[in-house]
C-alpha cells in the first residue's frame, strides 16, 4: 500500500480512501451543496411535510440522461418552500407523465420546464410545451437559459429556505452527492457536473429554484399569488 501511495501521490485520496478521514474528505470534496446540506440537517428541515390541500403545487421537469424524467413537487406556504413529493421514471413519453400528474390529488400552479422544452420533436413536429398543453398541462413556465454556475447559486439560495419531506429520499441523496467532474489528467475539478441520477434530480431542483425566482442577487422567497387559480382536478384519473 505504501508503494501505491507513493505512485499515486495527490491522487491517492481519489482512488483509495484508506482511512475514515480520507473517505470523508473524498465524499465532500467536489460536491456542490455540502454546506447547504449540513444546514438543512442542523435546522432539521427534513421531516414529515405532507401535502397541504389549501396551497397550490408547483412542478419542475427534468429529462436527463437515458430518458430519465424527474418531477419535483413544491408548495409555498407562508413564503417557505416545501418539497412534498418526487417522481422519476425512464423510457416513458409525456402522456405517461401527464397521467401521473393528473392522478395526484393536487391543485397545480406552475409547471416549470427548461429552455430546451421549446425545441420541436422531429417525430411529432410539436415542442414538449405544445404536447403538454394538448394533454391538459397548460400553465407552463418556460425558463430562460441560465448560466450553469448561476443556476447552482440559485439552488443554494433556494436551499436556505427549503423544507424536504422525508419520503423524498432521492432528492436528499442528490443534494448529498451532486458533484463536479474531476479531471485526473490535470488533477482538478472542472466547471461542469457529473452526469448521473443525482444530476437529474438536481437539474429539476435547479429549475424549480429558477422558476420560483431564487436566481436574483437580491432574492426574496417566492410568494403565492392567490388571485391566480387554475384547477386541474377535472383532469384527474
Amino acid at each position: 500500500m505504501a508503494g501505491k501511495l507513493d505512485e499515486l501521490g495527490d491522487d491517492f485520496d481519489q482512488e483509495y480512501p484508506a482511512t475514515p478521514d480520507r473517505a470523508f474528505q473524498q465524499s465532500v470534496e467536489g460536491t456542490y451543496f455540502h454546506h447547504q446540506y449540513r444546514k438543512i440537517l442542523d435546522q432539521r428541515r427534513i421531516g414529515y411535510y405532507p401535502h397541504n390541500p389549501h396551497h397550490k403545487v408547483h412542478v419542475s421537469f427534468d429529462l436527463g440522461i437515458n430518458d430519465e424524467m424527474v418531477l419535483l413537487f413544491v408548495q409555498i406556504i407562508d413564503s417557505i418552500p416545501y418539497l412534498i413529493n418526487e417522481y422519476h421514471n425512464t423510457g416513458q413519453g409525456l402522456e405517461f407523465y401527464a397521467d401521473v400528474i393528473k392522478a395526484l390529488p393536487y391543485d397545480y400552479d406552475w409547471f416549470i420546464l427548461p429552455h430546451d422544452a421549446n425545441v420541436r420533436d422531429l417525430s411529432t413536429g410539436l415542442t414538449r410545451i405544445e404536447t403538454l398543453r394538448k394533454l391538459g398541462i397548460v400553465k407552463v413556465k418556460l425558463l430562460e437559459k441560465l448560466p450553469f454556475l448561476d443556476s447552482i447559486n440559485a439552488s443554494r439560495v433556494f436551499m436556505k429556505y427549503l423544507h424536504i419531506h422525508e419520503k423524498c429520499e432521492n432528492t436528499v441523496l442528490g443534494i448529498q452527492n451532486y458533484r463536479k467532474k474531476y479531471d485526473r489528467q490535470i488533477g482538478a475539478y472542472l466547471s461542469t457536473d457529473v452526469h448521473d441520477i443525482h444530476s437529474n434530480y438536481m437539474a429539476s431542483l435547479r429549475y424549480m429554484a429558477q422558476g420560483l425566482g431564487y436566481y436574483s442577487l437580491k432574492v426574496k422567497p417566492h410568494k403565492e399569488k392567490k388571485n391566480i387559480s387554475i384547477n386541474f382536478n377535472s383532469f384527474a384519473i
